[in-house]
């Protein structure tokens, strides 16, 4: 009986537990500084109050504000992983910026439009089209960084990982056993006779 080697896991300096660090910390308050001074400047642009954007601009970002941690948090993990897979690594951090990106255009973009609308500087006869458009151009993006993720996460398999785990459900630093001299096992369902 052989069996194959092990693969040796990656060295670490860091303990096994959590991976939330002082940087994803610091990226978090950042997006939320720059969204939050974004809300300001456009409420400020058409003249209103900071008490006025914060009752009415407010409520457009607090939906937000979850996915934009969550993305966060997975954009300082590709990073975090950059030498080690750089492939997903790149992959992943494209899209998790892009989400980022896209999420606060289009809030963003609605923000400036509702507070143009209420400040009386738009009309609303083509207000409909605008944020039909808006969503379509949006969930366009979303397609498309969600595609980045998926490969991030399933195609960057290796030639070598692959041949080596065939059709196995072994993990990786398991020892599979393979049996080379060992006789073929008969079948009990059959019933013929010698």
């Amino acid at each position: 009986m052989t069996t194959s080697s092990p693969i040796a896991p990656l060295p670490s300096n860091r303990p096994a537990g959590c991976q939330f660090s002082l940087l994803s910390l610091f990226v978090i308050m950042t997006i939320l500084a720059l969204v939050f001074s974004g809300l300001f400047g456009i409420g400020r642009l058409f003249g209103m109050s900071a008490i006025d954007v914060l009752a009415q601009g407010l409520s457009q970002f607090l939906y937000v504000v979850p996915r934009l941690i969550v993305w966060t948090i997975g954009l300082t993990m590709a990073l975090r992983r950059w030498n080690t897979n750089p492939r997903p690594a790149r992959l992943a951090t494209v899209a998790f910026s892009g989400m980022i990106v896209t999420t606060l255009t289009v809030s963003s973009v609605q923000t400036a439009v509702i507070f143009a609308l209420q400040a009386g500087t738009i009309g609303s006869q083509h207000i409909s089209w605008f944020f039909m458009a808006l969503a379509i151009s949006a969930a366009g993006f979303d397609i498309l960084w969600w595609i980045l993720i998926l490969i991030a996460l399933f195609g960057s398999r290796s030639e070598a990982a692959a041949s080596t785990q065939g059709d196995s459900f072994a993990t990786p630093g398991t020892i599979t056993a393979v049996a080379m001299d060992e006789p073929a096992r008969q079948d009990p369902f059959d019933f013929e006779e010698n």
